[in-house]
């Protein structure tokens, strides 16, 4: 048994350096996505969602870089269930999640302005699951770190859903469009 954050997590059974498949993707995620948007010159406080980056000269690795992480992400949530008491439901959300991640990866956005239903959708999966995975492992784990992670997860998610009621995603401005022309109110 191995100490981790003040809990006990079991290593019997799976190799402890399956673990790190998760810092690894995470480090796939920030230097890929990092090179993509210093080569391609895009604008990260622009009006482009993050999406539009592959669309752009020197940003067409961001799929790719996507797609690998999902995977590492997958073998991470695996490793962590065999590692912890995190039980299965806790797998089937993260790879909920991380399917809608592979899917945005490769599937792209299209052209401006419009967008691909299903990379948004694939999209609006992973962005409405990982929350729920974040606050499902924080809940069985209940250490300090773990729980304000899940709460930090849930603050970005609000902020996120707050940002797009008021236009600034390329979601919202999609949806208000649809709604409009179907009499609703925005």
């Amino acid at each position: 048994m191995v100490v981790r954050a003040g809990r006990w997590f079991r290593t019997g059974g799976v190799s402890s350096r399956w673990l790190l498949s998760g810092p690894l993707a995470v480090a796939v995620l920030w230097v890929g996505i990092g090179a993509a948007v210093v080569r391609s010159g895009f604008d990260l406080f622009g009006p482009l969602p993050l999406s539009r980056l592959a669309g752009t000269p020197g940003g067409g690795s961001f799929g790719w870089v996507l797609m690998v992480a999902a995977v590492l992400f997958i073998v991470f949530a695996v490793a962590v269930r065999h590692a912890s008491e995190a039980g299965w439901a806790f797998v089937g959300v993260f790879v909920t999640a991380m399917v809608g991640q592979f899917v945005a990866g490769a599937v792209p956005i299209g052209p401006p302005p419009g967008s691909d239903p299903v990379h948004v959708a694939a999209g609006l999966v992973l962005g409405a699951a990982i929350p729920v995975f974040v606050t499902m492992f924080a809940w069985q784990e209940r250490t300090a770190v773990f729980v304000g992670l899940a709460a930090a997860t849930v603050a970005a998610t609000a902020a996120g859903i707050a940002s797009s009621q008021v236009g600034v995603a390329a979601v919202a401005r999609s949806s208000r469009r649809w709604r409009s022309t179907r009499g609703s109110s925005s």
